[in-house]
């Protein structure tokens, strides 16, 4: 079960959700994902449950394998890293993740207001682990997942996901 508060959401959370949305199942587009600390799960898990909550009712129509034949971690920002989200997103070597970067950061309504939001969510000290993650069905739909796990255990995913 996706955990979300009801209130007391801190301020990076809202600017994220302002951009690209809240939680969803619509399994298109965009959403945010909030769990608080501390998270039993693994940063992996916790995104997997996420995306899989995400694709909503077709993770079952069409089965976990399609929603899994493709993901993978295409990025995971190690400790020489300068927290530059934005840069790091656009330096992705995966070819099919860093073409639905570039959607996700250039062709939304406001991109200097996407990459503000997500620099106060991810580019933050107190992120302690940030992963980037390959997603799709293996066949029309293709994009990216980015988790950040924070020193407090909470966990902020923004999932993207079109075809």
């Amino acid at each position: 079960m996706i955990e979300q508060p009801c209130e007391n959401k801190p301020a990076y959370l809202l600017a994220l959700e302002a951009v690209f949305g809240g939680p969803s199942q619509e399994g298109f587009g965009s959403a945010v994902f909030f769990m608080p600390g501390p998270q039993d799960a693994a940063l992996e898990e916790t995104a997997r449950s996420c995306y899989q909550h995400f694709v909503g009712e077709n993770w079952e129509k069409w089965g976990a394998e399609a929603w899994l034949g493709p993901w993978r971690e295409t990025y995971r920002r190690d400790s020489t890293t300068k927290n530059d989200i934005v840069a790091e997103l656009r330096d992705i070597q995966d070819p099919e993740s860093r073409r639905q970067v570039g959607t996700l950061l250039d062709t939304i309504d406001d991109p200097a207001e996407a990459h503000t939001a997500l620099a106060a969510a991810y580019d933050n000290p107190d992120i302690i682990d940030l992963r980037v993650y390959k997603l799709g069905d293996g066949d029309a739909m293709a994009g990216v997942l980015i988790a950040g796990s924070r020193k407090n255990n909470d966990v902020t995913i923004v999932a993207f996901l079109l075809d």
